[in-house]
């Protein structure tokens, strides 16, 4: 059973809210760097580390497709460069 509180939580921290992204959209490369890094962080928090694995299939492509549409490339390349959520909220603004 996947934890929906924290993949809206990575959807919200990761620079990626709904109607507020402009300019350069990432590429279908980098989307799928991030939505892994975004999962690896995810994993990071999960004490487990069991539940992230069992992530649905589903809300992997949602985290895919809401780079690919809504993101943009500064905020993925800002993303990639930061190892908590945290640091990205921080920095990658």
């Amino acid at each position: 059973m996947s934890h929906p509180r924290l993949f809206v939580a990575a959807l919200v921290t990761a620079c990626l809210p709904l109607g507020a992204c402009a300019g350069k959209k990432p590429s279908e490369a980098q989307c799928q760097e991030y939505t892994d890094h975004i999962i690896e962080l995810m994993k990071q928090g999960d004490e487990n580390g069991r539940k992230i694995d069992k992530l649905p299939l589903k809300r992997r492509d949602r985290l895919l497709e809401l780079c690919t549409i809504e993101g943009t490339e500064p905020e993925v390349l800002c993303a990639l460069e930061h190892d908590s959520f945290e640091a990205i909220a921080e920095n990658c603004k």
